[in-house]
């Protein structure tokens, strides 16, 4: 091979060589679009709410080519400005994603709609002044989903805590109370389980907890709290618990006014 043909082969493989390149470049795929947003918490109560809400909503996003995997976690927390205890809130958390036109019905990266209840029949009242942290949570496992139509076509996140139903413990109330009815069920279930197992026992600890197990759904979320004391202290110690959310939940049947 003569030297002038050797050069001129060398000139073309170094003019290949950028050419190769930005054909690699332009082949591979995009990096992910990896971001946590802040997004901030909106009062959408009708009326004058009993509530002051502070808190935020996170999302964490990530964009690969049309793909988007996304997840939400919030914190919401609420002062009582009015002047009377309360007994019962149930409110919702509703979450709205960047992308609303991906040939979804809702946003692509929509959170659900959260249930919110706090309900204090068998505790101490939320007091006049006194907050409350209802909802504390982190981005979690992302949800994912196809596809996006642009990444430019975006709006601004969205959280919005709606209080629907409030009762005080004077018996007045705020709002809509059929949006509780689940809840004042699941109190009766809870009354009459709670009756039932306070009954006089016989003095055998398996028998108590047997019947404490076959109770503990319809107690619902004072069932752990007797669990614990009957580890605690035996079939005692959880009967001087029933006794105490008895007494706790008899006050507030006698203050009242919805069932």
């Amino acid at each position: 091979m003569t030297s002038e043909y050797k050069s001129a082969a060398r000139c073309r493989l170094l003019l290949a060589l950028p050419v190769a390149l930005a054909f690699v470049l332009i082949c591979q795929p995009s990096a992910a679009q990896d971001e946590i947003i802040e997004v901030p918490l909106t009062d959408a109560t009708h009326g004058v709410s009993p509530f002051e809400v502070h808190g935020k909503a996170l999302i964490h996003e990530v964009i690969s080519g049309p793909e988007l995997q996304w997840s939400w976690g919030a914190n919401v927390v609420v002062k009582n400005v009015s002047d009377k205890s309360i007994t019962l809130v149930f409110a919702t958390l509703k979450e709205s994603g960047r992308h609303p036109e991906s040939g979804h019905p809702g946003g692509l990266d929509d959170g659900p709609t959260y249930i919110i209840v706090e309900d204090r029949f068998f505790n101490t009242d939320i007091e006049p002044a006194t907050s409350v942290v209802l909802r504390n949570t982190k981005p979690g496992a992302l949800a994912r989903n196809c596809c996006i139509n642009s990444i430019d076509n975006v709006r601004s996140p969205q959280a919005e805590f709606k209080v629907l139903f409030v009762q005080y413990a004077d018996g007045s109330i705020f709002g809509d109370p059929t949006a509780a009815a689940e809840v004042f069920a699941r109190r009766k279930r809870s009354m009459t389980a709670l009756r039932q197992m306070a009954e006089p026992q016989i003095d055998d600890e398996k028998v108590f907890s047997e019947k404490l197990d076959q109770q503990c759904a319809a107690l619902g979320s004072i069932c752990p709290k007797i669990s614990q004391a009957f580890e605690r202290n035996g079939e005692r110690g959880a009967l001087t618990e029933m006794e105490r959310l008895l007494g706790i939940s008899d006050t507030h049947v006698k203050l009242l006014a919805v069932p």
